[in-house]
């Protein structure tokens, strides 16, 4: 991973790339941008006012050059690709969209800042309430099985898609 600055970045004036935000600290990003790794500040300039910057945000963005003598650059943000992250499941007849990995922190109840005990000790807590074995010995009704069941798959899937990261 490189720290950089935006006029630094090794990229082509007015082409398009996708950027990816990994991590926020304070008002500097870990960034993937077309699979390369920086670290950099996104500067508050007329593209990005008013976005909402958060992790797991995909873009497609461009370098601009303005001034003489490559003396200010910034990055245009030109459009949130909302489908960036998806789960595809039963032969593609159902499609689940996430635009963040924070709805794999909401299924978990944790914080995006959680460090991965916490995350580790969530799952096992809540798998352990919603497990299926748990739940037929109450002699719980089939809908409320079923519910437990695709509630556990959620939490399954949720904790490997953080585990990998």
């Amino acid at each position: 991973m490189k720290k950089t600055t935006i006029t630094r970045l090794p990229l082509d004036y007015d082409k398009e790339y996708i950027l990816t935000v990994n991590k926020i600290h304070d008002t500097n990003f870990v960034v993937s941008i077309d699979g390369r790794k920086y670290y950099i500040s996104i500067p508050k300039n007329t593209s990005w006012v008013g976005q909402t910057i958060y992790e797991g945000l995909t873009c497609i963005i461009s370098k601009v050059h303005y001034g003489d003598c490559g003396q200010y650059s910034k990055l245009n943000l030109i459009e949130i690709i909302e489908d960036s992250y998806y789960e595809e499941r039963n032969n593609n007849k159902e499609t689940t969209n996430y635009n963040s990995t924070s709805k794999y922190y909401e299924i978990l109840q944790c914080d995006i800042h959680s460090n991965f005990e916490t995350i580790k000790s969530n799952y096992r807590k809540l798998i352990r309430q919603y497990h299926y074995d748990t739940l037929v010995s109450k002699n719980l009704p089939d809908d409320m099985l079923e519910y437990a069941q695709n509630r556990a798959k959620s939490i399954n899937e949720a904790y490997e898609k953080l585990k990998k990261l």
